[in-house]
């Protein structure tokens, strides 16, 4: 009984965390947000640096259209962005710091 309890703290203190981006607004030159969900009760928003126009994206895949090699750039930049968060989320986690929007705009800002 005490194994199956520690093994549910150790997997409790290592959230999955979900990263999506979206353009809330239809038109062109619409700001890219990344949204961190780290549970239901903590999830975060902000707008990253990016912008693009609404026809060109792909809401399904929270990715642009590779239609033109900008986009293709565009996407390229995105996904390099992502996993900029993700690692840092995790050494973050890994240390027990505390994750917030703020945290999330830190990240945004410093890649």
């Amino acid at each position: 009984m005490l194994t199956k309890f520690l093994i549910f703290v150790l997997i409790d203190l290592q959230k999955m965390a979900t990263l999506k981006f979206l353009v809330q607004s239809i038109g062109k030159n619409k700001n890219i947000y990344i949204r961190l969900s780290i549970d239901r009760n903590n999830v975060f928003k902000r707008k990253t640096n990016f912008a693009i126009n609404s026809a060109d994206w792909n809401h399904k895949s929270g990715f642009p259209y590779t239609r033109t090699e900008s986009l293709k750039n565009l996407k390229t930049d995105l996904g390099k962005l992502k996993t900029n968060i993700e690692e840092r989320y995790n050494k973050s986690v890994s240390k027990g710091a505390f994750i917030s929007g703020q945290w999330l705009q830190d990240q945004i800002n410093n890649t």
